[in-house]
């Protein structure tokens, strides 16, 4: 059920960051996205230089640039894959490529995920380094959609799963997934492991009528982890649920490198099977 109408949060730019050709869930979901809401496409491959070689200066310096010489050939071939790759889409696009060592991925991607409405990056740690990773949810102040790396998704915003824990990153990934909950069939809630401390009574209860109050179709899971991690459990339960997205605030410091639920590991991030919003 549709949200009713009034003041909306509208995404109208949206980021696809891709590492090299083969990334097409990353630009299908962000060409289904933009297409949709009659937005434009910034596909930005992003490509790592070789870190200096150590060593004797002259042979390092000579052997670095050689590396480089030789990184900037795949370079190419790379920007005419994805280039072609971009062909079939429907949406404006615009392309940029970016050069920079492991140390400038993080700011980099910030940069450019600040000025766009939401980032798409792969759900997948060998085709985003964990520094574009950081950089997009931590350092942007803008949500970040994580979708498989090779499969687009039919749709992202039928069946949602809120993982909910009382935290104000989980309230503003709320706020930052209203464009899709207002699209949505079903809205489910779901904590694990929850206890009224932090919660109030009945965990998860308060901010399932607060969605209910905007004319969604909301159902609360309160579901017992049974000893598993927070994002097995989590996982498990949109899957059941059929889900095609899973909208969570992302907890903790960009160098402790630990998000979800405050504290457990950031697997969920990494190796989601289903699309991930989420917001810092």
């Amino acid at each position: 059920m549709p949200m009713p109408e009034g003041v909306r949060i509208a995404i109208t730019e949206v980021l696809a960051v891709v590492t090299g050709p083969g990334q097409e869930g990353v630009l299908g979901v962000g060409d289904m996205l933009a297409s949709r809401w009659g937005g434009r496409l910034t596909v930005l491959l992003l490509e790592q230089l070789p870190e200096p070689v150590l060593g004797d200066p002259i042979y390092s310096s000579t052997l670095w640039s050689q590396l480089v010489a030789q990184a900037r050939e795949r370079f190419t071939r790379d920007r005419n894959a994805v280039r072609k790759e971009l062909d079939g889409l429907c949406a404006t696009v615009e392309f940029r490529h970016e050069e920079t060592m492991l140390g400038g991925v993080e700011a980099l991607v910030a940069k450019h995920a600040m000025h766009a409405d939401l980032t798409v990056l792969a759900a997948s740690k060998g085709a985003s380094p964990e520094a574009a990773f950081e950089g997009a949810l931590f350092k942007s102040g803008r949500p970040l959609l994580l979708v498989p790396m090779e499969e687009k998704p039919q749709a992202v915003d039928k069946r949602i799963v809120v993982a909910w824990k009382a935290k104000r990153e989980a309230a503003r990934a709320l706020t930052d997934a209203e464009p899709f909950l207002r699209e949505a069939d079903q809205v489910t809630v779901v904590t694990v492991d929850a206890h009224p401390d932090g919660y109030g009574e009945g965990p998860g209860r308060d901010i399932s009528t607060y969605l209910a109050h905007k004319g969604l179709n909301v159902e609360l899971r309160n579901i017992d982890g049974l000893g598993q991690p927070a994002e097995v459990a989590l996982i498990k339960e949109a899957r059941a649920l059929e889900a095609d997205l899973i909208v969570m605030g992302g907890y903790g410091h960009s160098r402790l490198r630990e998000f979800v639920f405050g504290g457990v590991t950031r697997a969920l991030s990494r190796k989601a099977t289903i699309p991930v919003l989420m917001s810092h």
